[in-house]
């Protein structure tokens, strides 16, 4: 906000502030306002406001969503950025009944196949299986 209109940071910072408050923190579980006072912030939307207000508290909205769209934006277009890079390399992969498929485990989580001593040099797929209509009657015994 502030680096796209400097001379207005004052009107914004108690804005900023109750976005600070009531922003959700993953290690309390909640947010500080409702830590503060027991209960969930109220929810401030410009739109239900703008019917009942006088000109000036309209103007001051107004002002406030002219600040938040490119602000929407710009994390949409980060969300969609991040998307991209991280899909880049994901293929959804399909495979028809009775083809033979080379079963990936999850290394350090999924070791049932066979146990190693040394995770880090243990195989990344293991042996064939044929696909059935469900995955769990073509894999070993051992394995379930």
């Amino acid at each position: 906000m502030c680096s796209q209109q400097p001379t207005s940071w004052s009107k914004w910072l108690l804005m900023a502030e109750y976005c600070s408050n009531t922003n959700y923190h993953t290690s309390m579980s909640m947010s500080l306002f409702e830590v503060l006072y027991g209960y969930k912030s109220p929810h401030l939307s410009a739109s239900s406001y703008l019917k009942d207000v006088k000109i000036e508290a309209r103007e001051v909205l107004q002002q406030r969503r002219q600040i938040t769209e490119p602000i929407k934006e710009k994390l949409a277009q980060a969300q969609n950025r991040i998307k991209k890079f991280v899909g880049k390399d994901r293929q959804d992969r399909y495979f028809q009944e009775g083809e033979w498929v080379y079963l990936k485990l999850q290394p350090y989580r999924q070791n049932y196949v066979s146990l190693r001593k040394h995770l880090k040099l243990s195989s990344k797929f293991y042996s064939r299986f044929q696909k059935e209509a469900k995955w769990n009657h073509s894999s070993p015994g051992e394995a379930r």
